[in-house]
């Protein structure tokens, strides 16, 4: 990133006119302000250039790729195009802003045609609430029937509207809305139908014909695409249903759903019918893989922070974010601390956050420069950081979980990617269990409890069977998946290389070997034979 020579600036707040909008001169609380502040730094940023970590941006390009591919003019390609994708990755990694400014960089890319882009927020569903479903189907209604009504305009296309809130129910006649879910889910896929139609008549017709903007299709973006897939919600599986269906019905119709979800084996938890409609395109998230990615792309945000047209109501936070990139970029300090926080936390949300608190206390000073941009963000990181600290963490864990880091960071060092599967971790595990327990008392072990359960202080006693410990691999999967949940693991950045099945799914350790080599040594449940295990190669 080409940055120019800054001089060293003094801002003066102005008491009359330098303050927020809504804010007093007097308030000394960052709150007022500070919420679309972060929205606008942790959220949804529509620009093309934003610079993203390497991994990122490869995830970035193939779902611009996926956009093109399955909207494009060629009814042909259309056909043969995936019609569905889901981005996968920790909490704070990314994943929206990646998913925003892919839809962005397909609108630069298509000057001639804009999609609908209707936006799902999963979360409204945690509670099979009726009123969610309502409201989205009033939503949805409502759209289609405005877009017969009135042409649409380029500024709405790019309209959230499906899930969001402050909708007024009243805006619907109270008959259109049904007061029961499966009803609901019908009248949703009646409106969305409604408006593909009307989006497929469109196509080849301009919006406005000075612009020559024409609709190239619907992206549904569903977010918390996990919440609808947990096996024992049968209704929120229906609504997906519904959806996934209406793209093997027509798949030439240019209608994509785009899922954002934590987990992982997301796609493992949908039913088979499901499952089946669903295109098996996972895209993972990775987090930043060194500290100076890190910083490029907290950089990156603050200057789409302060070029974004969105932005004019908080035109006078541009002199400090101004000060906090100097700060980023030639502060050494600055630099030196976030490679330090870099152990504990690799996700970007906690950074982006203490960002927002600077910018919030910047503001209030009466004079402010480069220095004190610094002295700011040095206190504020740690706030935001060490939250997450990574001892703490690994100190929380049971034996047996630690024992599976350790296996993952054994199996990871002997390989070029420095990254292991489940199924090599389990097998080095499983070595160091039977090493331990002794093969030679397998006649005495029969007891058909699951290895993965028991506390590896027992494991000095003999009392455990090389069968067993053969039959404790789904309960090790799900003691991995936790590792993962806590941000302990994350999948390689590579996502070519990522397998279809989640066993064989390479991971990457997020922390570094001496912290766990640390924590293992101290920690009140390791038994004598795993400390020895640890220390035997960190050494």
């Amino acid at each position: 990133m080409s940055r120019k020579r800054r001089r060293s600036v003094v801002v003066r707040k102005k008491t009359d006119e330098g303050t927020p909008t809504g804010v007093s001169a007097g308030d000394a609380s960052p709150e007022c302000f500070e919420a679309p502040t972060l929205r606008q730094l942790t959220g949804s940023v529509l620009e093309t250039n934003l610079c993203f970590t390497p991994g990122l941006e490869m995830v970035c390009q193939e779902l611009v790729n996926f956009l093109v591919a399955a909207l494009g003019e060629d009814v042909t390609q259309r056909r043969r195009a995936p019609k569905s994708v889901l981005v996968s990755g920790p909490a704070g990694c990314g994943k929206s802003s990646v998913v925003w400014t892919a839809l962005a960089r397909y609108r630069r890319l298509q000057l001639g045609v804009r999609p609908v882009v209707l936006y799902l927020a999963g979360d409204l569903f945690a509670d099979d609430d009726l009123n969610a479903y309502r409201s989205l189907a009033a939503q949805l209604h409502r759209e289609s029937v405005r877009s017969i009504e009135m042409p649409w305009s380029d500024s709405t296309l790019m309209s959230q509207l499906a899930g969001s809130g402050g909708f007024k129910e009243a805006e619907v006649a109270r008959n259109a809305l049904p007061y029961d879910t499966a009803s609901c889910i019908e009248q949703i896929v009646d409106n969305l139908q409604a408006l593909l139609r009307i989006a497929c008549d469109r196509a080849t017709t301009p919006i406005e014909p000075a612009a020559g903007a024409g609709i190239s299709g619907i992206v549904l973006v569903i977010d918390d695409f996990d919440r609808f897939a947990r096996r024992t919600q049968h209704i929120r599986q229906q609504l997906l249903y519904s959806l996934f269906n209406m793209l093997v019905c027509d798949d030439a119709a240019p209608f994509v759903i785009v899922g954002i979800t934590r987990r992982f084996d997301a796609v493992d938890l949908l039913e088979k019918r499901v499952r089946s409609r669903f295109s098996q395109v996972v895209l993972y998230a990775p987090p930043p893989e060194s500290a100076k990615e890190l910083q490029t792309h907290l950089i990156a945000r603050l200057d789409a922070h302060q070029t974004s047209s969105a932005l004019s109501r908080t035109k006078n936070l541009v002199p400090y974010v101004d000060m906090l990139q100097h700060a980023l970029s030639d502060d050494a300090a600055v630099a030196r601390q976030i490679s330090e926080l870099f152990h504990h936390c690799r996700m970007m949300r906690p950074y982006l956050c203490a960002l927002t608190h600077t910018l919030a206390i910047l503001s209030r000073e009466e004079t402010c420069d480069h220095a004190k941009a610094s002295a700011v963000l040095l206190g504020t990181l740690p706030l935001y950081v060490l939250r997450r600290d990574i001892r703490q963490r690994l100190s929380s864990l049971t034996s047996t979980e630690l024992a599976l880091l350790v296996a993952h960071s054994r199996v990871a060092h002997r390989k070029e990617q420095q990254s292991a599967s489940f199924l090599e971790v389990y097998d080095e595990y499983s070595l160091f269990v039977k090493s331990s327990a002794g093969i030679a008392r397998q006649s005495q072990a029969d007891s058909g409890f699951l290895a993965a359960r028991r506390p590896l202080t027992a494991i000095d006693d003999g009392s455990l069977s090389a069968r067993s410990c053969a039959l404790s691999t789904s309960v090790a999967l799900r003691i991995f998946e936790r590792l993962m949940e806590a941000e302990l693991l994350a999948v390689a950045e590579n996502p070519s290389n990522v397998s279809s099945m989640k066993e064989r799914i390479p991971f990457v350790q997020l922390f570094p070997n001496d912290v766990l080599r640390e924590v293992v040594l101290k920690h009140p449940d390791a038994s004598t034979s795993l400390q020895r295990w640890c220390k035997s190669w960190l050494e």
